[in-house]
């Protein structure tokens, strides 16, 4: 069983992302299931919570900066625990694209895109190794 891990994604154009995972207690009042994302960048890093993203400065040259903007803010206070959004499911949003013949916010390479990354990480920490697409069989 794995509590925490740790895993750097190297991109083609330089970028690093590294995704750390650690468990948090379940009793922390300040947000639901103790769950929080913190992601550090060369300029400073992003704490983001349920419903809030704050961007801080790597020197601390500057207060934190809130990256929500009210729409979004108005539409975190409406989504539940269970992740969906109240009178609302990601059934009910994807009917409602092919209804209305619009666009999903996250089309089905985002997701398939998404899905193979998370797998990708897994790998790597599962071989202790570097893990590319090529090595998974697939062809970004």
């Amino acid at each position: 069983m794995m509590d925490g891990f740790s895993v750097e994604y190297i991109y083609e154009n330089g970028m690093h992302v590294d995704y750390q995972l650690a468990f948090h207690p379940r009793t922390l009042k300040e947000l639901p299931n103790g769950m929080w994302y913190t992601i550090f960048g060369e300029k400073g890093s992003v704490f983001l919570t349920h419903s809030a993203a704050a961007f801080y400065d790597l020197y601390g040259e500057a207060p934190p900066r809130d990256m929500l903007s009210a729409e979004v803010k108005e539409l975190a206070k409406k989504w539940t625990r269970n992740g969906t959004q109240e009178g609302e499911n990601a059934m009910s949003e994807f009917y409602g694209c092919i209804r209305e013949k619009r666009q999903p916010d996250a089309d089905i390479r985002a997701a398939a895109t998404a899905a193979l990354t998370a797998i990708m990480g897994r790998e790597a920490i599962y071989k202790g190794r570097s893990v590319t697409w090529k090595e998974l069989g697939v062809e970004v």
